[in-house]
């Protein structure tokens, strides 16, 4: 079997030397992978944020870093880390 890779890979290092550009690239939709070990890591929009964007829907999560994606309406879940702490 073969198959034909179109992914972009990068080592950790030379990654991290340009890791802005780099996720720029994956978020306009490249395909950009890190090799980590026996891996290839790959860098993408995460899902839930993109499809919530592009719905114009409200994500509700512990996780206020979804705050900093431009356009995204996010709402803290305060309750469900209360839930958790009993």
């Amino acid at each position: 079997m073969t198959f034909i890779a179109t992914v972009k890979t990068l080592t950790i290092t030379s990654a991290r030397q340009n890791l802005g550009a780099w996720l720029a690239r994956a978020a306009r939709g490249e395909e950009i992978g890190i090799i980590s070990s026996a891996h290839v890591i790959a860098l993408r929009p995460v899902a839930i944020a993109a499809c919530a964007k592009q719905a114009g829907a409200t994500v509700i999560t512990t996780d206020l870093h979804f705050a900093k994606v431009p356009g995204l309406k996010v709402r803290a879940a305060v309750y469900w880390a209360r839930l958790e702490s009993n």
